[in-house]
């Protein structure tokens, strides 16, 4: 009896890790298959059968999602996914996995030239754009800024870099860091005066050049998984989405209570026990950082990223 609630609790924790609805989502694609992947090589055999079988309809769904995911890095991490299922899955079921694998890389290979060909010239509105880009998360913002001007114009839009700075990094601090900088505003003697509250620190302060050096000098919150822990509810969440399992949105200060998952052990440790050990962390070397942020307009940008 006890091992059928444990096991009850365990497909219910993996369904709150929302990996199919995420699966629909090009932005979340790679991400979500990385997760089946790694849980399928990790702990597939120690599961239940029902887990198992929740599983292979995962991969299978990935697999026939992928004609629609026109990204490199969404094939790669289906062939990883691939991989994974070969190793961890019986004969039949690999055998399945294999054939919904090999048509959906097909068909995207086919989807992919006849986008190419239909391909037209055309922008979208820049408010559109920001609306878009305010469902990436962080590398593919950095990377949809290498695109052209006018992306790279609304990828560094501060409203965007203040959502992830908090996201990472949590309320900004100015007390300290803010000291002797100025908000534009002159005494009577025609001096500029510094900023006096954080509200005036923050309104001057530019968001992506501030998370930059956050994010090269905090290397234990470059997180690739795009995955915190809501400590409120005891649930991983996508850190794009910020909503609990129950649809709760952490907001505000209780972003405070997120807490990155920054390897894909502790999602493993999550969905068998419900824990979240503090696993050594899996982040970007300094060398992939240093390149994250070395985007082909570089050359052209001054210090806040504005052309010049």
């Amino acid at each position: 009896m006890r091992m059928k609630e444990e096991e009850k609790r365990s497909l219910e924790r993996y369904e709150k890790l929302k990996l199919r609805s995420a699966l629909g989502f090009p932005h979340l694609y790679p991400f979500a298959c990385r997760e089946i992947a790694y849980i399928l090589t990790e702990v597939y055999s120690k599961l239940s059968k029902n887990l198992q079988a929740v599983i292979l309809d995962d991969a299978v769904a990935a697999f026939r999602l992928l004609p629609q995911m026109q990204m490199k890095n969404a094939v790669s991490a289906a062939t990883s996914l691939n991989r994974s299922a070969e190793a961890a899955l019986p004969k039949q079921k690999r055998a399945l996995a294999a054939k919904e694998f090999k048509q959906g890389k097909v068909a995207n290979k086919r989807r992919s030239k006849v986008s190419n060909f239909n391909s037209g010239s055309f922008e979208l509105p820049r408010d559109v754009l920001i609306q878009v880009f305010g469902l990436l998360d962080m590398k593919s913002l950095v990377s949809a800024g290498s695109v052209c001007r006018l992306w790279n114009e609304v990828a560094g839009e501060n409203l965007l870099w203040q959502s992830h700075y908090r996201f990472y990094f949590g309320e900004f601090k100015s007390s300290v860091e803010n000291e002797g900088r100025f908000d534009g505003t002159v005494d009577s003697c025609g001096e500029q005066e510094p900023v006096k509250d954080v509200y005036a620190a923050e309104s001057c302060l530019h968001w992506k050049e501030a998370f930059r050096i956050a994010y090269i000098e905090n290397p234990s919150r470059r997180i690739k998984f795009g995955r915190g822990y809501c400590g409120r509810c005891n649930c991983v969440i996508w850190l794009h989405d910020l909503r609990c399992s129950h649809g709760r949105l952490v907001q505000g200060s209780q972003n405070q209570m997120i807490e990155p998952i920054l390897s894909l052990s502790q999602i493993v440790d999550y969905v068998l026990d419900g824990s979240r050990a503090n696993s050594s962390y899996d982040t970007d070397s300094d060398e992939e950082v240093y390149g994250l942020w070395a985007n082909p307009y570089t050359d052209n940008l001054g210090c806040f990223g504005e052309y010049t």
